[in-house]
């Protein structure tokens, strides 16, 4: 399949959408209470799917994922369905018609044959988009052409190797397995060539891609003072006679900048992050997703050997680089001006921020997140055994029936206003677990089920867009069934008890809470554990108290109840 046939035109459009507008979710779990749904998934070879709501329609698409990226940019499968809303039937559809459907959403007056014309030359358009990106970030007046700049000459001379391969033709942004045809090859032949498997030679290769680009733009920039775009439509690839990156070579076809003749007082800012941008996002991440989707290696090990490479380059510019570490990247919204709507989209040239993978490996705990369904994470003893307090990882299988029995109880109602249909509660606890920020736990005392805690990475949450938030941040909510007897301290036993496993993962940097202001009780549990009142938080569906806990807090508020409770006992025999 070519990189711009009509499949990839359809794929790198629903990415684009997902990418730029909200209502939908993924997720993999069969449910138990929607059996056509069921059986629509059991009858697909793909493992995961998203679910968009059609608001305006009053109905709902589910689209197969032939892969999952973490950069956003997925492959879909060739089976998407339509649900009208209020009904049980699902109704397989071509991809084609899915399209349409989401289209008419978006723009309802677009008609079938101005939507074909557009995907016809929609990979061109977006490529070209990114190509011209430079110009919406300084005068025209200061551009010129690499061939032009005599900075970019007197670097060329000293490192061009007139024998490359343009990056595009290894891999791209939104193809398919046949796009990355190049780069699976040049892994599959350097493995041969040193008698090595391809995991390892899929590393390798990698590692020495990422640090030729990452030292040739940086050294560019940051030493002699040239900013260019440094995505993979504008680099060329020089291989060894290994067949490994010997070095990225930037063509002199394209458009630089030479900083010295900014204004003085110019926001460099904005081009740093114009180039961390069109690194990332529009480069590095590609590249981890095509060795990925070829199935060498999973994009996670290769985050890790990108924050390698990084940690090197940064303490070389002696902190330079550090705008690479941005939480968010600035990424120019492409959906509008690719089907001709920038005079009536009011938000065409608005700016998206994307969630940056680079700091995953710094502050991401996937064994809090993603942990095993039901593995027992951790358990304390306290009153001199008589009470075992545990946290499990959340088991569908056997815990939404336990939570559906609590959120209808009037006590819980007024708090979670999540009663209701079983089917609802199931629904909602597949989207929770599809997330890729957050986990629900289930609590236990002495082996039975009394509390659930939710425990969220900040950054990726709501609530990170209301305060300045530490990227190590993590938060959780909490709620505590009925119990049957009255145990005095239980409150404060399972709250210690959890986040003690919290904080004994390095990645997790401060704990924060946001219960209602309205909920007294909460907040003076949390401050029990060691969280301090920060100011009032006013979010879109309640007022919180923010509060912050370090670890050094913790230790030090629950240092006499950790003394007199064990994480084991021995038993004489």
């Amino acid at each position: 399949m070519a990189p711009h046939d009509k499949n990839n035109q359809i794929n790198l459009l629903l990415n684009l959408i997902l990418r730029e507008y909200n209502h939908w979710y993924y997720f993999d779990l069969i449910p138990k209470y929607d059996e056509d749904l069921a059986v629509y998934m059991q009858n697909l070879s793909e493992k995961g799917f998203i679910k968009i709501s059609l608001q305006n329609a009053g109905s709902v698409l589910y689209y197969p994922l032939a892969y999952r990226s973490l950069t956003g940019f997925h492959l879909f499968g060739n089976s998407p369905a339509w649900r009208k809303a209020g009904t049980e039937v699902l109704t397989v559809i071509t991809p084609e018609v899915a399209l349409n459907h989401l289209i008419k959403e978006i723009y309802p007056d677009l008609s079938k044959p101005e939507l074909q014309r557009q995907l016809e030359n929609l990979g061109v358009a977006y490529e070209h988009s990114l190509s011209r990106e430079l110009e919406q970030y300084v005068p025209a007046e200061l551009l010129i052409r690499a061939e032009a700049n005599p900075v970019f000459k007197s670097w060329q001379e000293k490192t061009e190797n007139d024998d490359f391969h343009a990056s595009d033709l290894f891999f791209n942004e939104f193809g398919d397995q046949t796009a990355c045809s190049l780069l699976q090859g040049a892994i599959l032949s350097f493995s041969r060539g040193k008698e090595i498997g391809t995991e390892k030679a899929a590393a390798q290769w990698t590692q020495r891609y990422l640090y030729h680009l990452l030292k040739s733009t940086l050294d560019l920039y940051l030493k002699e003072g040239v900013l260019l775009s440094p995505t993979y439509l504008h680099t060329g690839l020089c291989l060894d006679e290994d067949g490994l990156p010997e070095q990225i070579v930037f063509p002199d076809d394209q458009q630089t900048l030479i900083l010295s003749r900014l204004p003085e007082n110019f926001n460099r800012g904005k081009l740093d992050a114009f180039l961390a941008a069109h690194l990332l996002a529009h480069h590095i991440y590609p590249l981890i997703r095509a060795v990925g989707m070829i199935g060498f290696l999973r994009e996670e090990k290769l985050l890790e050997y990108l924050n390698e490479e990084l940690l090197h380059l940064k303490k070389e510019h002696q902190g330079k680089a550090d705008f690479l570490d941005a939480v968010r990247l600035r990424v120019k919204a492409q959906v509008p001006q690719l089907l001709g709507k920038n005079q009536e989209d009011e938000f065409a040239e608005r700016h998206l921020h994307l969630h940056n993978h680079v700091i995953n490996v710094q502050y991401y705990v996937p064994e809090l997140i993603k942990p095993y369904p039901g593995e027992v994470v951790h358990k304390r003893y306290f009153n001199n055994g008589e009470l075992e307090i545990a946290i499990r990882a959340f088991n569908p299988e056997t815990d939404i029936e336990i939570l559906h029995e609590w959120v209808n109880m009037d006590y819980t109602k007024k708090f979670w206003e999540m009663d209701g249909p079983i089917k609802d509660l199931e629904e909602a606890y597949i989207k929770h677990l599809g997330v890729d920020y957050s986990h629900p736990y289930i609590g236990t005392l002495n082996g039975e089920p009394i509390f659930t805690l939710e425990l969220y990475w900040a950054i990726k949450d709501e609530v990170g867009k209301y305060y300045p938030f530490h990227p190590g941040d993590y938060g959780f909510h909490m709620l505590i069934a009925p119990a049957e007897r009255r145990i005095p301290n239980f409150s404060y036993y399972a709250l210690t008890m959890c986040m003690e496993h919290f904080f004994s993962f390095d990645q997790l940097h401060r704990m924060i809470g946001e219960a209602s202001a309205e909920h007294m009780g909460t907040h003076n549990l949390i401050t029990k554990v060691g969280c301090e009142f920060n100011k009032a938080l006013v979010l879109p569906y309640k007022t919180s108290n923010l509060t912050f806990c370090v670890r050094e807090q913790f230790q030090e508020a629950v240092k006499e109840v950790l003394e007199r409770s064990c994480t084991n006992i021995y038993v004489n025999i």
